[in-house]
């Protein structure tokens, strides 16, 4: 695949994975408008993407003018070739003790937004005959683990949304990607409000992940410069992805943890239809 200079419209570019698809775009020799809900607040980041000519915008994912800023950021180059959704957050905390309030502030700005973004997104890459849409999702959704079962159900929603739409728009030159990373070593975690493991919960499953979860906050293994270039290789088709046939594979898994979570997934499918073969089979006509 050709890597001609494309436009990015890259969300959440104050830090982490984001900021570090911002440069590896950059890098790669594309344009990238880079935005966040407040570049104010870091006028160093914002500095650093303009100095290697990128543009730095406003936009709050979460704004009831989204529609709105968004309009304003196509302007800037007169089109969006990829469009990369990052923006969100978790909270961890049990179900039973969940603030629905939250948890609907959660969904809203992990799931909803990114939907209006796609939607927004989408009829302008079709009158430019292509275009290519990365949503950043989570290795969770794939080994979903206590005490975080409102994120994992938000990027759950995410994939089912992403493996649907993709089928609706490829008929029209668009594609869609669905970046999974395990535990990277970003501010993600630390931002994230964890709760106290309620006193019931002490010495269960619930406690030892939390445990793990606190423990490893720093330590995480997988790198997100590496990570954005492996994300941008693949959507222009170079580098480690030159011949990837991503058209057909639309997942980016990341991490050699997720593949250990790929495999027991694969395995626990298996043992479903294993097991249930005559009773999935005894309720056909």
């Amino acid at each position: 695949m050709s890597s001609q200079p494309k436009v990015y419209l890259i969300t959440s570019c104050s830090s982490g994975l984001s900021l570090e698809l911002a440069c590896a775009a950059l890098l790669a020799g594309h344009k990238v408008i880079a935005t966040s809900r407040n570049p104010p607040k870091t006028p160093n980041v914002l500095l650093d993407i303009q100095s290697c000519g990128g543009h730095w915008a406003e936009l709050d994912v979460t704004a009831s003018n989204l529609d709105e800023q968004f309009q304003g950021l196509v302007k800037v180059y007169g089109r969006i070739d990829v469009l990369i959704n990052n923006a969100g957050f978790a909270i961890g905390n049990t179900v039973e003790n969940t603030n629905l309030d939250l948890a609907r502030k959660l969904f809203e700005t992990n799931f909803f937004r990114v939907v209006q973004l796609c939607q927004l997104c989408i009829p302008i890459m079709r009158k430019q005959s292509g275009g290519t849409i990365v949503n950043i999702s989570s290795g969770v959704t794939v080994h979903p683990v206590p005490m975080v079962s409102i994120y994992a159900a938000s990027k759950c929603a995410i994939d089912g949304f992403i493996e649907s739409l993709r089928g609706e728009v490829a008929v029209f030159g668009i594609r869609v990607l669905l970046a999974q990373p395990r535990d990277m070593k970003t501010s993600f975690k630390e931002n994230a409000p964890v709760m106290d493991v309620p006193e019931v919960y002490k010495g269960t499953p619930t406690e030892m992940v939390i445990n793990y979860l606190m423990s490893t906050r720093g330590k995480e293994a997988i790198d997100p410069r590496r990570s954005a270039k492996r994300i941008v290789e693949v959507v222009d088709g170079t580098g480690m992805a030159e011949d990837l046939n991503t058209e057909e594979n639309f997942r980016i898994p990341l991490g050699s943890e997720i593949q250990g979570s790929i495999q027991g997934r694969i395995e626990e499918l298996k043992r479903v239809i294993e097991v249930y073969d005559k009773v999935c089979e005894s309720v056909d006509f």
